[in-house]
């Protein structure tokens, strides 16, 4: 018997027409642009689901400080509960959300993976290009999340 995360995952991949495959552990990996790790995890013991991606590593300094005062600022300002955060392990700028498996369908998770990858992209094309916060306001209306063909 499928379990609710395999069975959102499968929805998933029929709706946006990609073959997500789940990992040990519960994982799904996938790289947006050929240039955003996301990541996906059930925890089946809390029934929640985890985005999370790593934006950009940041070296010490001004810029890294500049960004990450910028970033937190964002923290309430998202349409989903979308949560920055710096990764000391590997210097980086991190963005995740928790979901519950009980409050999501599958239209609800495409939406939520969509803003979640423009605001991801967002803040790494600013951070790449040398720019401690990005300029422009993004929209969350896209029907493939990965941004793929």
């Amino acid at each position: 018997m499928e379990t609710r995360f395999e069975e959102i995952i499968h929805d998933l991949s029929k709706t946006i027409d990609v073959d997500l495959l789940i990992e040990e552990d519960n994982v799904i990996s996938v790289l947006v642009d050929e240039r955003l790790p996301l990541q996906l995890e059930a925890d089946l013991d809390t029934n929640r689901l985890l985005i999370f991606t790593s934006i950009a590593n940041i070296s010490a300094g001004k810029f890294r400080e500049n960004v990450l005062i910028n970033a937190l600022k964002e923290n309430d300002k998202f349409e989903f509960d979308f949560t920055f955060a710096y990764l000391e392990e590997d210097n980086s700028l991190v963005m995740f959300t928790y979901l519950n498996f009980e409050e999501i369908t599958v239209n609800t998770l495409n939406q939520i993976l969509a803003s979640f990858v423009d605001i991801s992209l967002l803040w790494k094309d600013a951070i790449d290009t040398g720019k401690d916060a990005p300029t422009e306001i993004i929209s969350s209306n896209k029907e493939k999340p990965f941004n793929l063909k």
